[in-house]
């Protein structure tokens, strides 16, 4: 995969800045565009996006401080590198506050000055891009796993409250069947406490587990602890 050709666009009234910095640029396989004032640096800017802005800061129709802050305003991951003649540290300050990425004093007698603050700013630009890319995805995986949680416990709580249910309704049954075996029990000793049989009960190791008083002052027998 071919690398990206970058993009700078150079926003100075002086055309041979525009043309001294476009050689040297072009030369480092850098696509340069140029604007001779702010108007149509803004123009361009955004009607194609650079990678890069290379300002002026006294700049005709716009003043260049100007440029800049609509510029950040519009694209602040864009990295601008204010060049100018002025050394005054008021408008260093202004263009620093502003978003300038560097400040270089014109003019600029060795070049490379111009290419290395080119590749820190771009290279800047890209780290800052890819994080930004990371914590949107991460901020995306953690909202994923979050709807995930959020549903697994609204799964468990409906669980919960649907055992929860079942286990109200078979105590509810339960108690039910004992109330109506209880019933039934005390029924049957009233019948039998009542009859003049010999009525008796035994469990399944063949004890005593009831009989009537009738049985008993016969028999005289006990029932199984």
């Amino acid at each position: 995969m071919a690398e990206k050709q970058f993009t700078i666009l150079t926003i100075d009234d002086e055309a041979v800045v525009r043309a001294s910095f476009r050689a040297y640029l072009e030369d480092r396989d850098y696509r340069v565009l140029e604007a001779e004032n702010g108007r149509i640096g803004l123009q361009m800017f955004q009607e194609e996006p650079p990678d890069l802005v290379l300002l002026d800061l006294r700049l005709p129709e716009i003043d260049g401080l100007e440029v800049l802050a609509s510029i950040r305003h519009r694209a602040p991951d864009v990295p601008v590198i204010v060049v100018s003649g002025t050394g005054v540290i008021g408008d260093v300050v202004r263009a620093v506050r502003l978003g300038a990425g560097n400040y270089l004093l014109k003019p600029i007698e060795d070049l490379t000055i111009l290419g290395y603050a080119v590749e820190q700013a771009l290279e800047r630009a890209r780290l800052l891009t890819e994080n930004k890319r990371y914590q949107q995805r991460l901020e995306a995986e953690v909202e994923e796993r979050t709807a995930e949680l959020k549903l697994h416990q609204e799964h468990l709580e409906e669980l919960v409250e649907e055992r929860t249910r079942d286990l109200q309704r078979e105590i509810v049954e339960r108690q039910a069947a004992e109330a109506s075996l209880r019933q039934s029990e005390q029924r049957f000793r009233d019948v039998a406490e009542s009859a003049s049989d010999w009525i008796w009960e035994m469990d399944q190791d063949l004890r005593f587990s009831y009989f009537s008083d009738r049985f008993h002052e016969i028999f005289h027998c006990t029932t199984a602890a």
